[in-house]
């Protein structure tokens, strides 16, 4: 005996624009965003070691204005304001974990990494 089983699928509905800047009659645009151009991106500073037990050093290609560190929740935990570009951090208050750290440089440009405390 053959057995008919019926799915029923919830059907998720999306309202997508292109804008014609982006989106041009099927065919993207060369200035368009893609991974090939991610690859080369310089970053705005560097910073080691990571992990982190006491100091960590930050290294701007600038001079930076402030760093953040953001826990897993959302809340700033440590903000310090600097106005050079070479910094060592005193990051010994944080508790052990994992943050994400927000560097402002003095355009104003702004990147995010993340760093562990151990």
């Amino acid at each position: 005996m053959k057995m008919t089983y019926f799915v029923f699928l919830p059907l998720m509905i999306c309202n997508i624009s292109f804008s014609q800047e982006i989106f041009d009659q099927n065919n993207l645009k060369n200035d368009s965003l893609s991974v090939s151009n991610l690859k080369g991106k310089s970053t705005l500073f560097k910073s080691y070691p990571n992990p982190v037990e006491t100091y960590l050093y930050v290294i701007g290609n600038v001079r930076l204005q402030s760093v953040e560190f953001i826990n897993s929740f959302g809340k700033t935990t440590l903000f310090i304001k600097v106005n050079k570009a070479i910094n060592r951090l005193d990051v010994s208050e944080l508790k052990k974990g994992v943050y994400l750290m927000k560097v402002i440089n003095e355009t104003d440009v702004v990147e995010v990494k993340r760093i562990v405390k151990l």
